[in-house]
């Protein structure tokens, strides 16, 4: 059910704007991201709404794979962007069912 980690090397330079250049390369199309907020334990899980060089919006998903609103973070204050952590991969395992569920009761 939950997908393996898959593993994708990206050349980013270590230049202050690292982060923009992440969303750039466009890698986490459709794929649920972490986002860690100032070396902290402040850890968001969700996908990309919008950026630009300055701020991130994700549409959050919590940890039973529902989407729990949006939130916007400066990209200064990112220290770390993964895509494929495992509780990122349940989330999204979780929230690709939720939604598959929601489109077949509509159909119905």
């Amino acid at each position: 059910m939950i997908a393996e980690q898959t593993l994708k090397s990206i050349d980013i330079t270590t230049e202050e704007n690292w982060q923009y250049e992440f969303l750039q390369s466009g890698c986490y199309h459709g794929r649920l991201i972490t986002v860690e907020i100032n070396n902290s334990d402040s850890i968001s899980y969700g996908f990309v709404l919008d950026y630009d060089d300055t701020t991130l919006q994700l549409t959050s998903v919590d940890k039973m794979g529902e989407e729990d609103g949006t939130q916007s973070f400066l990209l200064t204050d990112i220290t770390s962007i993964t895509i494929d952590r495992i509780e990122g991969r349940k989330r999204e395992a979780l929230h690709g069912l939720r939604k598959k569920g929601k489109s077949q009761r509509k159909q119905q």
